[in-house]
């Protein structure tokens, strides 16, 4: 589980957020993104309501997981 302190640093929409365990911080130019590691989604709980077992994060619905 996540604790709190760790849900903080996330965004969340509709009471669950996008989380990534083992990224790392890249750099597109300018910009910096999380690169690698497992995704999966939390609730302001900080449990998972989707197992943080995705590559990408470009398919997850937080939003709507349940």
């Amino acid at each position: 589980a996540f604790t709190q302190a760790d849900s903080l640093r996330h965004h969340f929409d509709g009471g669950h957020a996008q989380v990534c365990v083992h990224c790392t911080i890249g750099h597109d130019g300018e910009f910096m993104e999380l690169q690698g590691g497992q995704w999966g989604c939390i609730d302001t709980t900080g449990r998972e309501v989707v197992p943080v077992t995705q590559d990408t994060p470009d398919q997850l619905d937080c939003a709507n997981a349940r």
